[in-house]
């Protein structure tokens, strides 16, 4: 929280399902927008080709397809700035104050800030590893998040999206999905007084599950396991959201296609082993003469 809001008492055992699902009432909402935008803008794009629909023409329902994905950057973009507008009051008005937003930044401090960096760096080298790894052991699961990419407006082959689903991807999601789960969900539990260890598990799991396809959950959960923890310890979803942002944009941008092609099936192994090395080095480095736990 960018504030420090006094904690409700514990809930009893009847409550406790009651106070979980209102911590997941703005996860629904994100959902729904996500949903229903692309829906609603999907009908009307078809409402208007529906004249040149030729119900002769064997390639017209793969056109119509076509023209569908070619939108979907913008039906992104236009999810991701109902769901700020929609969010951005929501948090700010239930838990922030002014007054901690920037003491809770000059409290991150230089160590905590480069080990979170090189965190995010070391679950990018994971993500990367286990996708290249999934590719040539796991085919299904690979050709599974092969056809989410490219349904999402992405190329898995070729790294290519048009610019708006680029800026929705880099710059906006990250920002949307911290402040529902770094900032409203965990908030929430925060002030419901569950435990810490709760309050950090319960948000990354839920985060990782909505991701849809065991590659995504499993690299996802490592990435969410990351951000809780820099919003637990520093009270501030500004943080997270730099390095949500940061994590996406070393997952978009760069094309390692051909480098990878090129390289000994065992590269990607070192690089998915190498990636945990550097996140479990920075939470030992950060957790060095730090008394805090996740209990």
């Amino acid at each position: 929280m960018e504030n420090q809001t006094p904690v409700e008492n514990r809930p009893s055992r009847g409550r406790r399902f009651g106070q979980i699902m209102l911590s997941l009432l703005p996860v629904a909402i994100m959902f729904t927008i996500q949903n229903i935008i692309p829906a609603v803008g999907s009908i009307i794009l078809v409402l208007n080709n529906l004249e040149n629909f030729d119900v002769d023409d064997p390639d017209a329902l793969s056109d119509m397809t076509n023209v569908l994905t070619d939108y979907s950057g913008i039906f992104m973009l236009i999810y991701t700035l109902v769901a700020l507008a929609v969010f951005i009051p929501w948090y700010c008005k239930k838990y922030v104050h002014a007054k901690d937003i920037g003491k809770n930044i000059r409290g991150i401090g230089p160590k905590f800030f480069f080990c979170a960096v090189f965190a995010i760096l070391g679950a990018q080298m994971f993500a990367l590893g286990l996708i290249y790894i999934s590719e040539f052991l796991f085919s299904d699961i690979y050709d599974m998040y092969n056809d989410i990419m490219e349904q999402a407006g992405f190329s898995t082959d070729t790294g290519d999206a048009d610019i708006w689903m680029q800026l929705a991807v880099i710059f906006l999601i990250p920002i949307v999905e911290e402040l529902v789960f770094r900032g409203l969900c965990t908030s929430k539990l925060e002030v419901c007084n569950f435990s810490r260890r709760f309050t950090y598990f319960f948000p990354a799991i839920v985060f990782a599950l909505l991701h849809g396809n065991p590659l995504q959950i499993v690299y996802v959960f490592a990435l969410a396991l990351i951000l809780g923890y820099a919003r637990l310890e520093k009270h501030t979803i500004i943080f997270t959201c730099f390095l949500h942002i940061l994590y996406n944009f070393l997952g978009t941008v760069p094309n390692f296609d051909n480098l990878f092609d090129s390289l000994p099936k065992f590269i990607p192994v070192i690089l998915t082993i190498s990636g945990l090395a550097i996140v479990a080095a920075s939470f030992l480095i950060v957790r060095s003469g730090n008394k805090t736990r996740i209990a």
